[in-house]
């Protein structure tokens, strides 16, 4: 765990990889209610592929916060960058366990739900350039919209078909307007949690290798965009070339 500083305190979950040197980095919002720890399952799947992956906290929308509110959701994208500033600024701090074990030219974003929407908005309206590539868990543009500013990174949308509580065609019209390297994955009778946190184990086993793959598809791994595209209903929106 590591503090990152900003506006408000925000605890920071860091999974460190075994592979030695500069990694490439997920930074990770969780949905409402939720906490990093819960996404543990994606988690490890990240790290023993060679991803650095690091989760704040986000005060007001983290279960058991005590000053609850869901509107707050509209400055996590601010406190994604302040992690990621953080981060950042620890893997050149000489002496930290961090140093030197962020490859800085490969930083992805991820999020499920409202860190979904969150993660959403880091390649539109609150845009940052350092995010090269990033995974919507049954997220949506709400509130946040399609403004993409991010035609040079790459993005992947999973969404359950039985999502009760994000609707798969609001997941769906987020992805359309991406203009970028993209790639929709529905999954059949997956709901809104299970896929992700573990509990529908089915689901969660494609959610882990159909995210590695995608992670390694998009920072230039040829081997996994075949082995991506085979998964059952995935759908990709753009060429194998054209990912940067």
């Amino acid at each position: 765990m590591i503090n990152a500083t900003g506006e408000r305190p925000l605890p920071t979950l860091l999974r460190l990889p075994a592979q030695p040197g500069p990694r490439p980095l997920v930074v990770f919002s969780h949905g409402y209610l939720r906490l990093p720890e819960d996404y543990e399952v994606l988690f490890q799947a990240w790290v023993a592929a060679g991803f650095l992956v690091v989760a704040p906290t986000f005060p007001k929308t983290a279960r058991d916060s005590a000053d609850l509110d869901f509107d707050d959701f509209v400055g996590q994208p601010s406190a994604v960058r302040s992690t990621l500033d953080h981060v950042l600024q620890l893997s050149r701090t000489d002496g930290h366990r961090l140093f030197g074990r962020v490859d800085e030219t490969r930083i992805a974003a991820a999020g499920h739900s409202l860190g979904g929407v969150t993660t959403v908005a880091l390649f539109a309206s609150e845009r940052d350039d350092r995010i090269k590539a990033g995974i919507v868990l049954a997220g949506s543009a709400y509130a946040v919209g399609t403004g993409y500013r991010a035609p040079n990174a790459s993005l992947l949308f999973v969404h359950g078909d039985r999502d009760g509580a994000v609707p798969l065609e609001d997941g769906r019209a987020a992805y359309e307007a991406f203009p970028g390297p993209k790639a929709w994955l529905p999954l059949k009778g997956g709901d809104h949690r299970g896929p992700y946190l573990g509990t529908d184990p089915e689901r969660t086993a494609v959610v882990r290798q159909a995210t590695t793959d995608y992670l390694r598809w998009a920072f230039g791994d040829d081997a996994a965009f075949q082995r991506l595209t085979a998964v059952v209903g995935l759908s990709v929106g753009a060429n194998q070339d054209q990912v940067p």
